[in-house]
């Protein structure tokens, strides 16, 4: 009984790592530096992708926008304080994005 237990969470430690790890990925490094690209995401109810980058004074870097986010370049120290402040929830590396979906 005690080896199915030990077992049995073995196997949960295992998954919850392979599942976390994306995340460990993207929220465990760096913010993305002045000159980067950056993907933001807004919230449902606030403000859209457009009207934050607006306000924030970015650039636009895509032709297209997910239904809650957009990606732009950072060209201020300030920029992601910026986003951040006009709505934005996050404000991720484009690159480490990037590499998670191609791998």
């Amino acid at each position: 009984m005690a080896t199915a237990t030990q077992n049995f969470l073995l196997m949960l430690s295992c998954a919850v790592l392979v599942i976390c790890a994306p995340a460990a990925m993207l929220f465990g490094g760096a913010p993305p530096r002045p000159g980067d690209p950056a993907l933001i995401v807004t919230a449902p109810w606030g403000p859209t992708a457009t009207t934050i980058i607006e306000r924030a004074g970015a650039v636009e870097i895509a032709p297209d926008q997910a239904p809650f986010g957009a990606m732009v370049v950072l060209e201020t120290p300030e920029s992601s304080a910026d986003l951040y402040k006009h709505g934005a929830l996050l404000v991720l590396d484009a690159r480490k994005v990037l590499e998670l979906c191609l791998n």
